[in-house]
């Protein structure tokens, strides 16, 4: 059992032993690339693009159902319900297919390796939030 735990122990040096190395050549520039990054805040798309739309349809698509829902049987609601939440999935769907050709159509124009969103860049990359906002328009 101790030539076990031996073993175990200087693989995992081994192992700990390789990940320094490779991160101080990465760290050194040897491996570096270069990329155009493009960052965009999510959360304000959403705000702004997908959220008033789909809100003003649930509210409608409600209002609907409740007048509707008083002389359906348990079924039919079921179905109407279900039906309304097909529409509303719909419509974010379109949404969300808006959105991703904005971002190809930003990120073809500023020639980016790639967009992601900008809580997940702690500093660098191109701000691209205002033009797909635009391109949306």
């Amino acid at each position: 059992m101790l030539k076990r735990k031996g073993f175990i122990g200087v693989v995992s040096a081994l192992v700990i032993a390789m990940v320094l190395i490779i991160t101080f050549v990465v760290d050194n520039g040897k491996c570096q690339v270069e990329a155009n990054v493009g960052v965009v805040d999510m959360e304000a798309i959403f705000t702004q693009v997908v959220a008033p739309p789909l809100i003003e349809a649930r509210d409608q698509l409600q209002a609907e159902y409740e007048e509707k829902s008083e002389t359906l049987s348990e079924d039919e609601q079921k179905e109407l319900l279900d039906s309304y939440q097909q529409q509303l999935y719909e419509l974010e769907l379109q949404q969300w297919t808006a959105i991703e050709n904005a971002l190809d159509k930003v990120g073809q124009r500023h020639d980016f390796e790639i967009i992601v969103e900008s809580g997940a860049v702690l500093y660098g990359g191109v701000d691209v939030t205002a033009e797909v906002l635009e391109e949306l328009k």
